[in-house]
């Protein structure tokens, strides 16, 4: 549901805080995945786990997929 994806989120926030980039990364995968499925590609919840994850992978030096989800994001909201 919502919520757990939710918490799926912050865990993946909290991650990223604490530089555990690849925890980070699986808990915003599937939170952005379950969010995509539940609320859809265009919903400001999805749209903040898509951001959050392209961070999380840019921090592990993937720039390619990052500037790809981040990108995407950034047009889903204008």
């Amino acid at each position: 549901d919502a919520r757990t994806l939710e918490v799926f989120h912050d865990l993946g926030e909290l991650s990223t805080l604490t530089e555990d980039y690849a925890k980070a990364e699986a808990f915003l995968a599937r939170a952005f995945a379950g969010r995509k499925k539940v609320l859809g590609l265009d919903d400001a919840a999805t749209l903040s786990s898509q951001y959050a994850l392209g961070v999380a992978i840019g921090e592990q030096g993937r720039f390619a997929e990052t500037e790809a989800l981040i990108t995407d994001a950034l047009q889903r909201c204008r």
